[in-house]
């Protein structure tokens, strides 16, 4: 979790920081993935929503390095992670690299119009439909602002509508805008 940003929507707005706790709490249970580091230990990094897409060997689905050869592990194996330092981006019309939506995206669970007031208003107990389409108006209204400040992405690709998607892929507490 980001720590400064939730300080940050502490002062601004309680659904703000609510909506910070609950998603930070949403990802880390359906993104997180470890990893081995050299001291022997292991690192907490959460999946980002997109990835770079890169050049792909067509027999083997592995990634190719500048000369158009496979990389492999040490023990033969493709290399299949976009991520790895060999891999080449696919370049698009204007010369940036393109992108690909990350399929570990499809592990969050679809956010329903009661679970997107409850991210908000967890403990506000809507007993009319005005009321709940209060507290939804204000769900959507909290998430777009967020969206637009740039510490989420709203990712209409995702399998259910309205899933937001983090931006980091690191969940330590320095990132810029870490989970």
């Amino acid at each position: 979790m980001h720590r400064p940003t939730l300080r940050l929507y502490g002062l601004q707005s309680a659904p703000k920081y609510r909506a910070w706790l609950g998603l930070s709490y949403l990802w880390h249970e359906h993104l997180r993935y470890s990893l081995p580091t050299k001291g022997g230990g292991t690192r907490t990094l959460i999946h980002p929503p997109r990835l770079p897409a890169v050049e792909r060997d067509k027999r083997t689905g592995g990634i190719l390095d500048a000369h158009g050869r496979p990389v492999t592990h040490q023990g033969g194996k493709p290399v299949k992670s976009p991520l790895h330092p060999a891999a080449v981006p696919v370049l698009d019309s204007s010369g940036k690299p393109r992108t690909a939506r990350n399929p570990a995206m499809d592990r969050l669970p679809e956010l329903g119009p009661d679970e997107l007031s409850e991210i908000t208003q967890p403990n506000a107990q809507a007993r009319s439909r005005s009321m709940r389409r209060r507290y939804l108006q204000i769900a959507r209204q909290t998430l777009d602002a967020m969206g637009r400040a740039g510490n989420i992405v709203i990712d209409k690709e995702c399998t259910g509508a309205g899933i937001f998607c983090p931006l980091s892929t690191s969940s330590s507490d320095s990132g810029a805008s870490g989970v």
